[in-house]
Parts: structure tokens; sequence; C-alpha cells
């Protein structure tokens, strides 16, 4: 798939520090009365104090947006929400999302000189900054509690067409049509139908005719009004049509369930991807309550000393490259928000250790769309000083770092009710669609409306769950007592990792032992660790003794065939063999899917976890709580339960 290169913002100064736009000849915003423009234009305009006001408790708001330029409008309708909020007409549970599309996006620099001329938002400012993505194609959530930012880069009617969400008001905002007429486009237009309910409304700052025509084709009611200033007229409106419907280009296999109700969730696994799902789902306000089969949480790959957070950049623009490199910034921002999580964001090196792995880096420097704006090329002085050690040249990943994953499972699971010690061997459906859970002493959990399954390879122990082609990889990490200083002052990625000292041990490895199902240290495993380590980083040798004493701990990485993670709800598996069994033929019309009632799954993370584990747990959160997906739906195709078995029905003769 193509996905190009995201272009930020090319800007000029206006005296008053005011951004003029020099690919679309036009201001960004008004510096006498931009704020007052947004409140007339978009908020006022949508009736959003009334709206707000009327909000449910657990209720979420939908707004959409097509340009975020410098985010002001999303300053004002976020800052009216927090402080209704504030004052008590809006419950506490309820939350805003704001999903808004942007082709050319500012620099971070850039967006922190716009956002002094707006001390009244400077928290929120703040927040934005220190949560900024790299300027990478695709989808990126900010979280703010109660608020929540999706930032969409890339063409706004592919952005949109990506999207999985109900919108509830439409800020239709960008530059005017005489400037940009490509955005205002039929499929836009069409994309924000689909997206929209009955009585979804919309405001433009602008009455061209091609909106108003393009609005009017797709079911809205459009009418005139009052524009803001010295400006004549605007739009405004309320969609008139049906429902929301998925393109007829999604295939139904993959269209996602409706959840009825949502009240109790069941996560079996205390890891990492329970810990996320537990996680995601919590700061929802949906009770969770978490089973672990031993008697700690983080026991098995979730509980290594150290593991790296990084991505292996690549230049395809594949589906497994777009989603490990949104999933990385996702992560980011995750643990930046846990005070009291143990890692260091240190940043990783990639380090180009042999020839094959130089030209691997060579192609990707050449090719990449994004490498100017999440992973730097080093050359081998430049790597050493990062490294604190000399190192070969490589690829530098600033926002990378290790994590001590029983921490982070910790504290993701903060506040969540966990029983340990608790194998759960069965589920059963009740009358109500509720599920039971029993374990190994017969005692019954629930009824819970919800099931996740975050069990890795013990996923397969399960009816709903065996048919998953996942498999297990055993791996050792190994450990060196340190007697003496080693400089190393970042994550190093070669043949294997290793990371900075941390409680006077030097953690590296790890060994891939296919069909091995041995949970003994094995000191030819260290042996192979420490000959990997010293191969690719043999300044290592100085600081080590000749045979230093190892330890370690031994570890099952749950693996998929194609090396994404398995998430979202899982199938009615004998429906689709029944119903999708001639998958290759053609068909105008395929039946919808139908899924185990109130059933998902979050496994298949291999060695990814620290990287993969917090966005797919905010995936399901966001199916259970029928919220906008953080992610786009062609990559939701990709993580889907069910893209195996209906691979294995289109190949069937």
């Amino acid at each position: 798939m193509n996905t190009p290169r995201i272009l930020p913002a090319q800007v000029s100064w206006q005296a008053d520090l005011v951004p003029v736009s020099t690919v679309f000849d036009d201001v960004y915003f008004s510096k006498a009365g931009g704020i007052a423009e947004t409140e007339y234009v978009f908020v006022n305009s949508n009736r959003l104090p009334e709206r707000f006001a009327q909000l449910q408790p657990g209720q979420t708001f939908v707004i959409a947006e097509t340009g975020f330029g410098t985010g002001l409008n999303f300053l004002v309708a976020a800052s009216l929400f927090t402080t209704m909020q504030i004052d008590g007409q809006i419950p506490n549970s309820c939350r805003l999302h704001f999903i808004s599309a942007e082709k050319h996006p500012f620099l971070l620099q850039d967006l922190r000189q716009i956002y002094q001329h707006w001390p009244q938002f400077r928290e929120l400012c703040d927040r934005i900054l220190n949560a900024y993505p790299h300027l990478i194609p695709g989808f990126h959530r900010l979280d703010f509690e109660a608020l929540q930012l999706t930032l969409m880069f890339g063409e706004a009617d592919r952005m949109f067409s990506q999207l999985q969400s109900t919108v509830d008001c439409w800020f239709l905002d960008g530059f005017a049509p005489s400037k940009n007429p490509d955005m205002w486009s039929d499929t836009l237009f069409s994309e924000i139908a689909r997206l929209s309910h009955y009585q979804t409304t919309f405001a433009t700052f602008t009455a061209a005719g091609i909106v108003r025509r393009g609005l009017k084709g797709q079911g809205f009611e459009v009418q005139k009004t009052q524009g803001f200033g010295r400006k004549r007229d605007m739009l405004i409106g309320s969609f008139s049509g049906i429902g929301p419907q998925l393109p007829n280009t999604h295939p139904a296999w993959f269209q996602l369930p409706n959840e009825q109700q949502v009240q109790r969730v069941a996560i079996i696994g205390a890891g990492m991807a329970g810990a996320s799902s537990a996680y995601a789902l919590s700061r929802r306000g949906i009770a969770c309550e978490v089973f672990e089969q031993h008697q700690s949480i983080a026991s098995e790959a979730s509980g290594n000393a150290q593991g790296a957070l990084y991505i292996k950049p690549s230049w395809e623009s594949s589906y497994h490259n777009r989603f490990y490199s949104q999933a990385f910034g996702f992560a980011n921002r995750c643990y930046h928000r846990l005070d009291e999580l143990e890692w260091q964001s240190c940043g990783v090196l990639i380090s180009g250790w042999n020839d094959k792995e130089r030209q691997r880096q060579q192609n990707f420097n050449s090719k990449d769309p994004y490498s100017d704006f999440l992973v730097e090329p080093v050359n081998q002085s430049d790597a050493s000083q990062r490294a604190g050690i000399d190192t070969n040249s490589g690829l530098w990943l600033s926002d990378g770092g290790w994590v001590h994953p029983p921490s982070l499972c910790q504290q993701l699971l903060q506040g969540v009710r966990i029983h340990t010690g608790t194998q759960i061997l069965r589920l059963s459906m009740e009358h109500d669609k509720r599920w039971v859970l029993s374990d190994q002493q017969g005692q019954r959990h629930g009824p819970f409306t919800q099931v996740i399954f975050a069990n890795a390879n013990a996923a397969r122990n399960f009816a709903a769950t065996m048919n998953l082609p996942i498999k297990p990889i055993r791996g050792q990490t190994s450990a060196a007592t340190i007697n003496t200083d080693i400089p190393l002052t970042t994550v190093l990625c070669a043949k294997g990792y290793v990371s900075p000292v941390r409680n006077g041990q030097l953690n590296f490895g790890a060994t891939f032992n296919l069909n091995d199902n041995s949970t003994e240290l094995r000191e030819s495993d260290h042996q192979e660790n420490l000959n990997n380590l010293f191969s690719c980083f043999p300044t290592l040798k100085n600081h080590l003794d000749e045979t230093p004493e190892l330890n370690g701990r031994v570890g099952f990485r749950c693996t998929t065939p194609d090396y994404m993670p398995i998430a979202g709800p899982l199938p009615d598996w004998d429906y689709y063999r029944a119903h999708y069994r001639n998958l290759n033929q053609r068909h105008s019309r395929w039946p919808q899917p139908q899924y185990l009632p109130g059933l998902y799954c979050n496994i298949g993370h291999g060695s990814r976890g620290l990287t993969s584990a917090p966005l797919c747990g905010e995936m399901i959160a966001a199916m259970i709580c029928s919220e906008p997906l953080p992610v786009e739906i062609d990559i939701v195709d990709h993580l889907h339960p069910a893209r195996f078995i209906i691979k294995q029905l289109k190949q069937q003769p």
C-alpha cells in the first residue's frame, strides 16, 4: 500500500507572528478575532453548549473536523467541555472525542510558537505539545482523560474513509474552496454522510456553492446564515438521511459488532496485553476484573527485568509497519503518563552491525516516507556518542527506551480488581447473554457482559480461541552481575538487544528456540546470548569478566504467522465456515458476520508487546464502548481474529 510522505505546513510569519500558509496563500487564524470566530462559526452554530448540557452519564460526544491547522477549534471546544464538566453541567463520566484530519501538520517548534498567542489555553496547549506525534501518516490518539484528540495525518477524504465512528457534529474547516479545491471533494462529502447519524449537525465558515451542493447531495439540510464579522454568509445544517453505513468496499466479514450493553468486563491474563486492556477500560469508567493463573501478575513473557520499546524501521508502507509506527507513538505517550513507572526514555540505537543490516538501513534512509520525523540515521561517531560506548552506525529512535514490564503491569492495573492464582478453565453463557467464568477450584465468577482473552499461548485451551494460529517461541534472557561501571546509556538492538545497567545487572538476549517447551535455564543459551552480544558490540568485552556470572529467565513469546497481534472480537467460527465458504467466487452481497457475543482477544504480540499492547488495548476498549477507533479500519482488519480463517476459506477450491 502506498502511503505518501507527510509534508509539514510551509509557513511565513506576519509581523504579529500569525502564520500564513505559503502553499494556500492564506492565514491560519485572525489574531484579533480567531477565538471569537471559532466560537461563532463552530461552537455556537452547532449548539454545543446546549448539547453538552444534555449529555447523560457515560455518554460520549464526537466532533470531527476537516482541518486541524493550529488546533484552535479543538482548544475552544475542549475548554468549553472541561469548564462545563468542572461546573457540574456535564457528568464526570462523559467524554469528548475530537477527530481531526490534517494534510500538512505543523512542526512542533512552529506549533509551540503559535500557542504563545493563547495564554488562556496554556494548560491544554502544553498537553498537546508534550504529546504531539511525529509527522507520520495515519491516526494518532492523544489521551487527555475526558478529552480524546485523534489526529489523522493525510488527505481528509482518505483519512475519513478509514475512520470507524459515528459523528455528532462537524467542524468543516480548512482553507477556502477557492484556495484548496482538492479537499472539498465529492468523496469527502460522501464520507461525511457515512459517518453521520440522523440530526448530526455541521457548520462551516464558507458558503461556496461546491460545499452547499456537495452536502445537500449527500442528504444534509443546508441553510445560509450570517457569517462572522465582515463575512456575509456561512453554512449550517443537519443530516436528514439514513444512518451511518460502512462503505461497500469494506469486507462484510470484518464488519464489527455493536455492543448493546457494557457493565462488567472480565480479562483473562495479567501480562502486558491484559493490563493494557484493563487500563483502557478503567479510564472509561468500566468495571474490570482480571484473572491470572499465577500467584503474581506479569509472570510469563511480561516478567523480564527490562524490555525494549522500539520498532524496526522499514521503508515498506505495509500494514505491519503502519501499525507498529502508530503503536510506538501511542505506547510512548501512555508510558509518559505513568508517574511511577520504572522506565527510561533513553533512546534506542538499531545497529548496522553487519553488511546486510547496513544495506537494509541504507535502503530505508533513501526510501522511507517519514525518516526525518521518527527515525534518524547516525554515523559511527554520532552513534557511539549517543550510546556511550564505541559502536557501529545505525538508526536512532529518540523516543525509544527500556521498560521494566512488571512495573508497567502494576501501574496499568492500579485500582483494578485482580484474582491471582486463579486459573479459568471454562466459560459458560447465561440466559441473558452474560458470561460466567469457572476456575480450577470450581468457583464461579461473574456474570460479565464482555470477556477479553489476554492470556497469550494459554488461549489455545479455550474453544473460543483454539482456532487462532498462535505459536509459542521460547526465549531465554541473560543478566550479568556488574562490578565495574559500564557507560552504556541507551538500548542497543542488533542480533538481540542489550539495555543500560539496571540494579547492578546488564540484561541482554534473547534466544529464539523453535519447537522447544523447556522452562529450564540453559548454560548453552547463556553462551549464545553472550556470543551475540560480543559479536555485535565487542567494546562490551572490556567491561565484563571473561566468564561473567550469568542468570536470567525463560519466557514464551506468543507469535502469529503474519507477525501482527490478534486483537478484536472473536468470530462464531461455525458461522464463518458455513457462510463464507465460497469466498473465491464472486458475490454481490455477503451476509453480515456473527460473533461470539461479548468475546474479544488481545494476544500474539511476540517480542514487541511493549510497543503493541497499549494500542490494541485502546482499540478493544473503543470497540466495546462503541467509540471512535484509534487506528485506520484497514489496519483493524489486519489485526482482526477472523483474518486467518478468511484466508483459509479464500484458498479453498
